[in-house]
C-alpha cells in the first residue's frame, strides 16, 4: 500500500508539473505578440517532465527564430537544471542572412542553486554542424560557464563570477563573411568572467529592467587557429571607473608575420602597410625577461611562451591602448555608465 502510495504521489506530481508548465507557457505567448506557436503539449516522458512548443516563432528587431518544435524539460533526476533542446533545421533570420541548425539541433542546460537564492549556477550551450545562406558555417560549438569564487583578483565592483570554457572547431571564415575572408579558424580555452550581478535568479528576476554588465575578464589560455596559424592567449582586464577596459592582453604566437600577410591578403590591412606592421609586431614581441612593466592591475604570473614562439603584448591603461609601448588608440569600454 505504501509503495502505490508512493507511485501516485510522483506520477500526480509528474502529470501536474506538464500541466502547470504547458498553461504557464501558453499564457506567456498569449501575452507577448513577439512569440507563436501552433500547440503546447505536456512531454509525458519517463525521463523528462516537461513541454513540447510546436510551430515555435520568436521575432525581434534583431532577427526572427523559428523551429519545429522546442523542448522544454526538467530531469527528475535532476529538478534544479533546464533543459532547452531545439528541433534540427531550426532557422535564426536577421541582416538578410539565414542560420539552420543542424541533424542534431541545438541544446541548452541551465542549472540553479537552492543554496544560493537560485542563482544560475551553471549554463552550457551546445551545437553542431550548422549552416549559413547553404553554407557549412561551424563544425561545433560547446560554450560553458560555472559559478565560481570571486577570486583573489577579481575587481571590486563583481557581484558573480563564473568559470567560462569555449571550443570551437571547423568556423568557416568563408561562410560569415561571404566569401571575403577565407579559411578554418578554431578556438579552445578556457577563462573567468566577473559580473556585477547574477544574470538570473530563477526565484526573483532584477526588476530594473538593466542586465549585468561586465566589469572584468581573465584569459587563462586561450588556443586559436586559422588553417596553419597559431596563437595562445592569456590576459586579464579590467573595467576602470568610466567603464574602459585596464589591464593587458598577452599573445603567445610564432607566426606573427604570417597572421599580418592573411590580413593583408583579405583585405582587412593594406597590402602596402603589411611590411610595415609586421616590423612593428617583430619590434614589438618580447621574451618575458626583457619584457615592460605591465599595465596595472598586474595579472596572475603566465606560462613562458612555448619554444619558437615570441610574446605581444596588448595593454590598456589611463583610457588608452598600448600594442607593446606604442599607444594605438582609446582603451574599449567595457560597459557604458
Amino acid at each position: 500500500m505504501l509503495l502505490v502510495l508512493l507511485a501516485g504521489l510522483v506520477v500526480g506530481g509528474w502529470i501536474g508539473g506538464e500541466t502547470l508548465l504547458a498553461r504557464t507557457i501558453r499564457e506567456a505567448i498569449a501575452s507577448d505578440p513577439r512569440l507563436q506557436a501552433t500547440r503546447v503539449s505536456q512531454l509525458r516522458e519517463p525521463d523528462r517532465i516537461g513541454v513540447r512548443v510546436r510551430g515555435f516563432t520568436a521575432t525581434a528587431p534583431e532577427g526572427t527564430v523559428a523551429a519545429d518544435w522546442v523542448d522544454i524539460f526538467l530531469p527528475p533526476s535532476s529538478p534544479d537544471t533546464l533543459h532547452v533542446t531545439v528541433a534540427p533545421g531550426a532557422t535564426l533570420t536577421g541582416g538578410g542572412r539565414e542560420l539552420v541548425l543542424g541533424p542534431d539541433g541545438a541544446e541548452a542546460w541551465a542549472s540553479f542553486s537552492p543554496t544560493n537564492s537560485l542563482a544560475l549556477s551553471h549554463a552550457r550551450v551546445l551545437a553542431e554542424d550548422a549552416v549559413l545562406d547553404g553554407a557549412a558555417a561551424v563544425g561545433r560549438i560547446d560554450l560553458a560557464a560555472e559559478l565560481a569564487g570571486y577570486g583573489a583578483d577579481a575587481p571590486r565592483a563583481t557581484g558573480a563570477a563564473y568559470d567560462v570554457s569555449l571550443a570551437v572547431a571547423d568556423l568557416s571564415l568563408d561562410a560569415l563573411s561571404g566569401g571575403a575572408v577565407t579559411g578554418v579558424a578554431g578556438a579552445e580555452g578556457t577563462g573567468r568572467l566577473w559580473l556585477d550581478r547574477v544574470p538570473v535568479r530563477a526565484a526573483a528576476p532584477s526588476g530594473d529592467g538593466v542586465g549585468p554588465r561586465i566589469v572584468g575578464f581573465r584569459v587563462d589560455g586561450l588556443d586559436l587557429a586559422l588553417d596553419d596559424l597559431a596563437a595562445r592567449i592569456y590576459g586579464r582586464v579590467v573595467a576602470d571607473a568610466e567603464g574602459r577596459a585596464e589591464g593587458e592582453i598577452l599573445v603567445d604566437t610564432a607566426d606573427s608575420r604570417g597572421f599580418v600577410e592573411r590580413a593583408a591578403a583579405v583585405g582587412l590591412l593594406p597590402e602596402r602597410a603589411a611590411p610595415l606592421a609586421a616590423t612593428i609586431l617583430t619590434a614589438v614581441a618580447q621574451t618575458p625577461a626583457a619584457a615592460e612593466p605591465a599595465a596595472e592591475p598586474r595579472p596572475a604570473a603566465w606560462p613562458e611562451p612555448h619554444e619558437g614562439a615570441a610574446r605581444i603584448t596588448v595593454a590598456f591603461r589611463d583610457g588608452q591602448s598600448f600594442l607593446g609601448p606604442l599607444p594605438i588608440g582609446p582603451a574599449p569600454r567595457l560597459y557604458l555608465r
